[in-house]
């Protein structure tokens, strides 16, 4: 299990006869509500129908920024969502992408014992909790 949080920019309707649009940053997409609180909604419910269909196909969704701002004048909302399918480890290459290093410098957490995994038949897992906590450690020295 695992929480997935990614920012939207929501934008008003120009008149009464259009919805709010629902923007996501650094994902492909997007979705609209009838209102605000439908719109923010609308976007907790995309992102977890694109967490669970990245999750069923095998993809991993890379690690989002958060802090944008918006761009085509609406506001900036921050949504999360709990994946219940989420495995409790990943690939190297899977860690890499999450946490958007290298598969090298993964490697070398996971040597140096910051990240905690396992090598089953020469394919090395890296277990998400620790995961977790190095993205905590980098979030902490960014602010």
């Amino acid at each position: 299990m695992g929480l997935y949080i990614c920012e939207f920019e929501i934008t008003p309707p120009e008149d009464a006869t259009q919805m709010w649009g629902v923007w996501p940053f650094g994902l492909p997409g997007a979705t609209e509500g009838a209102s605000f609180d439908d719109a923010v909604a609308m976007a907790a419910d995309w992102l977890l129908l694109t967490v669970e269909a990245a999750h069923e196909d095998g993809r991993v969704l890379p690690r989002q920024t958060l802090g944008q701002k918006p761009r085509h004048g609406g506001r900036v909302v921050a949504v999360a969502v709990e994946d219940d399918a989420q495995p409790d480890e990943v690939t190297l290459s899977e860690a890499a992408i999450i946490m958007a290093l290298s598969e090298d410098r993964i490697q070398h957490y996971w040597k140096e014992g910051t990240l905690n995994g396992r090598v089953v038949e020469g394919k090395t897992y890296i277990d998400r909790q620790s995961l977790n906590v190095l993205m905590d450690m980098f979030e902490a020295e960014e602010s």
